[in-house]
């Protein structure tokens, strides 16, 4: 019999006994996957999952992962909650060092340097992908003239740029990804001559919602002479309808967070104001859901997995990334399982891009712990129908090739822009996609 590492403990947000059932084949057959498929040197990792609803206060969280470690002994622990409270979770573990794994993304690079070397991320640490959106503006959006718009008399003038950020404190990783993107944008002569703030983040309301603060907010812009809005993550739709009853149609620069790329987010902004949006984003390329990597994980493990329940719970806290990044390190660390010998095997990994537009470019920077360090842009068309009759889609330049932080080609931000060639991203925000 191999040698059983002890579960390596996921800690979901599912509600319904349904979806616990789904998340739980899922795993299985990632499971054994990747015990198949990756040198554990004779080991079997065991998983096990647990649920929690994603309201839970701190100190129920810290029960929670008392009482995880008690039953199960794990030897690591991926922490998948986008929910209240998974930093009490996690830091619990952490302190008993465990190992730690998070797919989750916005946050702080000191959060995973306090703990080090026992806690990864997958995707970039705020500090990272604030470097990376910037880096994008910084390259393709200062040098040039207005390009992207439905404001004639500001096409071909200078950019004058508008921060829209959100103010709702429960995302202060979203609040400082956008002041980290402002500073190291205007330090690299980007001119904001304007900034607003909305309360709701992911299209979900919040009791200070301020009545009309779209309209505001865009009429604010308009008057001041924004050209170009610098829009770093934490969508909602309010901006869009309110641009357009002013008939105000500026360019839109979106950050990525994993939401307002998917092609369903998109298609409920206002679709003649969206038209002149780009985004800048770590999602992959998806095609149809048969070609999602994780489903045909799944379903090489076991053939009769369910399409559709794959569509739900693949999606669920990048599961698939968090645990191919987990396996990678079990075999770069060798025979000899410790944080030292996993955190050398990491650092060992070479600093390369990707050539798969399917697949991020991972590696760890030095005195740096999350993974990804690349990312794609997209133009958002509206007349698209990428599914089930729905019109709109992100369109993929370059067929969504990917660039580190420092490498973006040259040109405007539509210089790679090629509307017979480039074809819709089926990511969805919703999972559903495909």
């Amino acid at each position: 019999m191999p040698t059983r590492i002890p579960p390596a403990a996921a800690h979901e947000e599912i509600a319904a006994s349904k979806d616990e059932d789904v998340q739980v084949r899922l795993d299985r057959a990632l499971q054994r996957y990747f015990n198949e498929r990756y040198q554990t040197y004779g080991r079997f990792v065991r998983f096990t999952s647990c649920f929690s609803d994603s309201s839970r206060t701190a100190e129920a969280r810290r029960s929670d992962a008392v009482a995880h470690l008690s039953r199960f002994r794990p030897f690591s622990f991926n922490n998948l909650s986008e929910g209240a409270n998974r930093d009490e979770y996690s830091d619990v573990l952490l302190r008993r060092k465990l190992l730690g794994f998070s797919a989750v993304p916005f946050l702080p690079a000191p959060t995973f340097r306090r703990h080090s070397p026992l806690y990864w991320g997958f995707m970039a640490s705020i500090e990272e992908y604030a470097e990376h959106v910037s880096a994008y503006v910084c390259t393709k959006v200062v040098p040039f003239p207005v390009s992207n718009t439905g404001n004639t008399a500001d096409r071909g003038g200078p950019r004058r740029l508008g921060l829209l950020r959100t103010d709702n404190p429960g995302y202060p990783g979203l609040q400082k990804l956008a002041l980290l993107v402002r500073e190291r944008v205007t330090a690299c002569g980007g001119n904001f001559v304007a900034e607003a703030t909305y309360p709701t983040v992911f299209g979900i309301d919040v009791e200070t919602r301020r009545p009309g603060y779209g309209q505001e907010n865009m009429a604010r812009f308009q008057q001041d002479g924004v050209t170009t809005v610098i829009w770093p993550g934490g969508w909602e739709t309010e901006q869009s309808r309110a641009a357009a009853s002013l008939g105000y149609r500026p360019e839109w620069i979106m950050a990525g967070d994993y939401q307002v790329e998917g092609y369903d987010v998109g298609q409920l902004q206002e679709q003649s104001v969206w038209q002149y949006a780009v985004v800048m984003t770590n999602v992959t390329r998806e095609g149809q859901f048969e070609e999602n990597l994780c489903y045909l994980a799944a379903l090489e493990a076991d053939p009769e997995f369910p399409r559709q329940d794959a569509s739900y719970a693949c999606p669920l806290g990048q599961v698939y990334e968090s645990l191919r990044q987990l396996f990678t390190g079990i075999q770069v660390a060798g025979p000899k399982l410790t944080p030292g010998t996993m955190e050398r095997g990491y650092r060992a990994i070479p600093a390369v891009r990707s050539n798969d537009a399917r697949v991020p470019a991972c590696f760890y920077d030095p005195g740096e712990f999350t993974c990804v360090k690349d990312a794609q842009a997209m133009w958002w068309d509206p007349s698209a129908a990428p599914r089930n009759n729905t019109r709109g889609c992100w369109r993929m330049m370059e067929g969504g090739r990917r660039y580190l932080t420092a490498a973006w080609p040259g040109g405007d931000i539509l210089a790679q822009k090629d509307a017979g060639r480039d074809v819709c991203n089926g990511f969805a925000a919703s999972g559903l996609g495909g």
